[in-house]
């Protein structure tokens, strides 16, 4: 006999399957940056197409504006993260993309092995080919979300008060500057540790073999680094960082974009770059990329 719960849970899967679709959209919300990398994922490997060219990396290229490249570009990126998430989605996929931009900043982070699985499992694609319910665009929490974020959002504008917008007793306290000089303290500390030569040497390794059995089937692999803040470039991390990919991908074999300038990068916390300085960043790529074809 089946056990009454399972009945339940069925008819509850069922009913939100054909309403899901009939569900306003304005309300919809993906609740977090954990949950929004699950979405990426997802969204790539069961809706880009094959030949679509991607971008691998963190939160550093994520703040690249795909739309400046062409609506064929497709981004990995994914904060917390880095560009080996991206890769071993597009092996465990099989995808082999046209062009195939390597963030190389955040070389240092493996695989998130639970994201890469929700997103590329058989039996979970098998699922999600079934019913868009079992996507993460189709989580009932996305709606529940979305809709006591518009109840909040109103609410916030009928009473200032609950969003913080109380009247300031003076001038300006000079937080925003205390903040920032905080984060770049912070920035300085944590970049100026070397990563873990044995770590660095097998993720290097690791990224190598992957490249290269890419190249041998097409993929034209262009490798980048994102800009940082000028003082921080050439702290110990992103310097013995930077060292490790060039002595793995040499730029006598292997495709580099030269992001450097005269002028310093303008970036919105030292690491991640101000909009309008990504849309350069966009730019140079789209330029590089006329050279590919």
């Amino acid at each position: 006999m089946i056990p009454r719960s399972l009945i339940v849970c069925a008819a509850a899967l069922l009913a939100w399957h054909f309403a899901m679709p009939r569900m306003p959209r304005q309300h919809h919300t993906i609740p977090g940056q954990l949950r929004a990398n699950h979405f990426t994922a997802q969204n790539y490997v069961l809706h880009a197409p094959a030949e679509a060219r991607v971008i691998a990396g963190s939160s550093m290229a994520d703040r690249l504006d795909v739309s400046k490249l062409g609506p064929d570009h497709v981004k990995l990126t994914f904060p917390g993260g880095g560009a080996l998430t991206a890769m071993e989605i597009l092996r465990r996929s099989g995808r082999v993309p046209g062009v195939l931009w390597i963030e190389s900043n955040m070389i240092t982070r493996d695989a998130d092995s639970v994201l890469v699985e929700d997103a590329a499992a058989p039996w979970r694609l098998a699922l999600r080919g079934v019913s868009p319910a079992f996507t993460e665009d189709g989580r009932p929490s996305a709606f529940g979300v979305g809709i006591s974020k518009t109840i909040l959002a109103k609410a916030c504008g009928w009473f200032p008060v609950l969003a913080g917008r109380v009247p300031a007793e003076g001038g300006g306290s000079g937080l925003d500057a205390e903040v920032m000089a905080g984060m770049m303290k912070e920035n300085r500390a944590k970049l100026s540790i070397p990563p873990e030569p044995e770590d660095l040497a097998r993720r290097t390794r690791m990224l190598g073999d992957q490249v290269d059995g890419l190249m041998a089937k097409g993929c034209r692999v262009v490798f980048f680094e994102m800009p940082l803040d000028a003082s921080l470039r050439d702290l110990k991390e992103p310097a013995t960082v930077r060292a490790a990919m060039k002595g793995r991908f040499p730029e006598e074999r292997y495709r580099w974009l030269d992001l450097s300038r005269a002028e310093p990068w303008k970036t919105t916390d030292g690491i991640h770059l101000a909009s309008d300085e990504a849309a350069v960043v966009a730019a140079r790529m789209a330029a590089f990329e006329k050279t590919l074809d």
